[in-house]
This record gives structure tokens, C-alpha cells and sequence, in this order.
């Protein structure tokens, strides 16, 4: 692992079967744990296949036919509610109109394309975790105008001013909770922060309206060109960005 995080990013790197066999292992504990809608018998024919289901899908990348990821499957998932089965036999919404009734469209994402993604977030983890900077540190530590991301970072361990993500770790994610506690707390102290004077401080919250439909993968393949260091890896970015390019 070591010497993966100093070489250059290539598909040479992704490709290699230590790199997937670690991606497989987070993406499917994952999966198992958080995702209620999984294909788990997609899961356990791939764990029982697992060798070939590697090298199959390191010769794939190396010959250049994973250049794309298969089209996303949509999951209409309702939101908190209370549903309940009618007359006619029909399981829907207790309340048949209104925000309450909204479905959410959640993607079911395909076992290979899981462990490629995964793959490149590996490769990638310590470069974008070092750029957020360090979430343990104090939070009124970051510049006032710092956009920071307390969401789904991932367990990293800090070396000299760089953050390394734990490949062999089976903890994927920071807990939650605590990075969310550190969310709601930085407006306050920031306000408090601010030099005392007789204007007031205004904290506005916000939300985004249907987040999911408006995840754009072009914005996600300009933000990860700023992490290429050189001409080098050109070919590991190009990949990244054709196989984050989903479709339903």
C-alpha cells in the first residue's frame, strides 16, 4: 500500500488485483450494511466466485472494455411516512398528495461498478482528504469564508501534514454522528468568533430541493482534474471521468 500511494495514478494501479480485492471487501461490507435495497444474491455469487470475479475485472480494466459503467437502475424510495395497503389490495402512502407522498429516485448501482468506484476512491482518498483538511482539528480553526465537508469523510490517519486513508482498515467512514455534531456547531462558533460590534449575525440554514436529480456529473469530473499532478495521469483521470459518467 505504501508503494501504491507514492507511485503515479495509472491504470496499471487500478488494475491491480490487491487494489480490487480491498475495494470488493469495503464496497460489499458496505453495501450489506447500509444499502436496504442491494442485490444480495448478486453479493454472495460474487463472494463465492471472488478470484475469478477479480482477475476478470483487472484484465477488463487493462484491456481497455471497462471504460464505462452500466446504466444506473432506479430505486423510487419513499421517504419517512406512514404507508398502508387499501381496498384494492394497494400498498401506498396514508396520505395520497403532498411533500409526505414524494418518492425519492435512489440508483442501484451495479457489483462491479461498485468495486471500480471504490477502486478509484482509494487511489484518490489521500489526496481529497488532505485538500478538506483534517476534521479533527478544532473548528474554529478553518477561515471564516472555508467551505468544509463534515459528511462521509473517510478514517484517515494524519502523517506530518497529509491524511492517509486506512486501506486494510474495515472502517470506511469517519462516524457520522460526531462530524455531523461539529456541523451544526461551527456557525455558533464562528458568529462568536467574529469582532464584537453592534450589527448582528445572521446564521441561515438551507436545503437543497431534489439534491439527487441535480448530482451532475460533469461538476464531479471538474473537481477531480484539480487533484492530477502531471501529463502522467492523464489516462487514470481520463477513466475516471468516462466511468463517473451515469446514466439511467
Amino acid at each position: 500500500v505504501k508503494l501504491i500511494e507514492k507511485l503515479a495514478l495509472s491504470l496499471d494501479e487500478l488494475a491491480r488485483e490487491e487494489v480490487l480485492v480491498q475495494a470488493w471487501k469495503k464496497a460489499s461490507a458496505h453495501i450489506r450494511y447500509h444499502n436496504w435495497f442491494s442485490d444480495t444474491l448478486e453479493l454472495d455469487l460474487t463472494a463465492v466466485n471472488l478470484q475469478t470475479f477479480i482477475s476478470n475485472l483487472s484484465m477488463k480494466i487493462r484491456s481497455g472494455n471497462a471504460s464505462s459503467s452500466d446504466p444506473l437502475r432506479m430505486v423510487p424510495a419513499p421517504k419517512s411516512q406512514e404507508w398502508g395497503v387499501f381496498g384494492n389490495g394497494k400498498w401506498a402512502p396514508m396520505e395520497a398528495s403532498g411533500a409526505s407522498a414524494r418518492l425519492r429516485p435512489l440508483a442501484h448501482v451495479s457489483i462491479e461498478d461498485q468495486v471500480v468506484t471504490t477502486a478509484l476512491m482509494l487511489l484518490l482518498a489521500d489526496r481529497v482528504e488532505t485538500a478538506q483538511g483534517d476534521p479533527r482539528n478544532p473548528i474554529t480553526d478553518l477561515p471564516v469564508d472555508r467551505v468544509v465537508s463534515y459528511g462521509n469523510r473517510l478514517f484517515c490517519d494524519r502523517e506530518g501534514s497529509e491524511l492517509r486513508h486506512r486501506w486494510g482498515s474495515a472502517k470506511l467512514y469517519r462516524g457520522y454522528f460526531q462530524d455531523y455534531r461539529s456541523f451544526l456547531e461551527r456557525p455558533d462558533a464562528i458568529a462568536e468568533a467574529l469582532p464584537q460590534s453592534d450589527s448582528k449575525v445572521v446564521i441561515l440554514q438551507s436545503d437543497l430541493r431534489q439534491f439527487y436529480d441535480r448530482v451532475a456529473p460533469e461538476l464531479l469530473h471538474s473537481s477531480l482534474r484539480k487533484f492530477q499532478k502531471n501529463i502522467s495521469e492523464m489516462e487514470f483521470f481520463d477513466f475516471a471521468c468516462g466511468y463517473l459518467d451515469w446514466r439511467w
